[in-house]
């Protein structure tokens, strides 16, 4: 999280619009599971939501509090287990549980959670590693090795702690496949669809060559634009179905009904 600022600061300013467009920002209350950085908690806060940062490790509440401080952004910080939070019933207009579900002890257990502190009518962006997709088996996002996110926790930890030595103690629960992920949500009384960021970039991408930073990627785009079937295209790698199963991560804009 200390390495990658510059990233995540981008992607925090770039998905602010798509909040917008979905929340009115003046009178949202808003709950960023895991902070981080703090980039998305900022920016939010920039806009006029009301902000709550909750993270487990006291370090990086000091940095964020520093670092709110600084850009004059009214974030307030908490301290706690996001599988079992202070907070009243139905508090928060807006959760935000970006890259938490695989590291937490329970992931079922935390999608019951962000449930009862939801209000009715309001939405979770979750986003969370797929298991099953071609990068993670090939080089998996949180230790570059092969294969490492399919194999049981204990034998991950022994590979990574105990074999490669590359950290103390192993720091991923599980790594999520599209159904258990889909059960979760379900099991909580929560309705998903897979839509933010990754649908809409995806989609915007496929119409806009000049949007494509691969460049392999960019001449498939424009060989496809220029066969008139850019639409068609975009509409399918855009869909659950396929972002179920070749996505190598999942965006996920969780809804609770308003009854």
């Amino acid at each position: 999280w200390k390495t990658s600022g510059d990233h995540k600061k981008e992607s925090a300013v770039s998905a602010l619009p798509l909040y917008q467009s979905r929340l009115n920002l003046n009178q949202t209350s808003v709950l960023d599971i895991g902070c981080g950085n703090g980039d998305y908690s900022i920016e939010l806060a920039k806009a006029s939501a009301s902000v709550i940062a909750l993270e487990l490790s006291r370090e990086r509440v000091e940095t964020v509090k520093k670092k709110s401080a600084e850009q004059l952004a009214q974030v307030k910080l908490v301290l706690a287990d996001a599988q079992k939070t202070p907070f009243k019933d139905s508090a928060f207009d807006l959760i935000l549980c970006r890259n938490v579900i695989e590291h937490v002890n329970n992931p079922e257990k935390l999608t019951t959670e962000m449930a009862r502190i939801l209000k009715p009518g309001g939405a979770i962006q979750l986003t969370a590693p797929n298991r099953y997709s071609i990068s993670q088996l090939v080089r998996d996002e949180h230790y570059r090795l092969p294969l490492i996110a399919i194999l049981p926790q204990r034998m991950a930890g022994f590979i990574v702690c105990k074999v490669l030595k590359m950290e103390d103690q192993y720091s991923v629960s599980i790594i999520p496949s599209f159904k258990l992920l889909r059960q979760w949500i379900k099991k909580s009384g929560l309705i998903f669809k897979m839509d933010l960021p990754n649908a809409e970039m995806l989609r915007e991408k496929w119409m806009v060559p000049e949007k494509v930073n691969n460049q392999f990627l960019r001449l498939l785009v424009t060989t496809v634009k220029l066969l008139g079937i850019s639409r068609i295209v975009s509409g399918i790698v855009s869909s659950e179905g396929f972002l179920g199963a070749f996505a190598a991560r999942w965006s996920l804009w969780i809804m609770k009904s308003k009854i």
